[in-house]
């Protein structure tokens, strides 16, 4: 199964409007559930996150991803996004943080 930080899966659900969830409500589950981007993902500790570590980590990708959305504005279509230069580095965050999620 392909994770959701792995350009395969976002070419196949994302850029193809197909999946589920939708680009959209990813972002909407990481940021505005959180509020992460307002308080910090260190708040979240031990609530959502372990440690500092983990933390850090997802703020990494929300760092990267709010400078995507500061870019674009929030009503860009999705393809925008998944083509903005910046979004590479949003791949990689989601990737070292999801490996570091999943293992502990």
């Amino acid at each position: 199964m392909l994770r959701s930080s792995a350009r395969a899966y976002q070419d196949q659900h994302w850029r193809s409007g197909k999946g589920w969830p939708d680009l959209t409500a990813a972002v909407h589950w990481l940021i505005d559930d959180t509020f992460i981007d307002q308080h910090g993902a260190r708040a979240l500790i031990p609530h959502l996150f372990l440690d500092q570590r983990e933390a850090d980590l997802v703020q990494t990708v929300v760092d990267a991803l709010l400078r995507v959305l500061d870019d674009l504005g929030p009503a860009a279509p999705d393809n925008a996004y998944l083509d903005h230069p910046g979004w590479i580095n949003i791949l990689h965050a989601a990737s070292a943080a999801h490996t570091a999620l999943s293992s502990d």
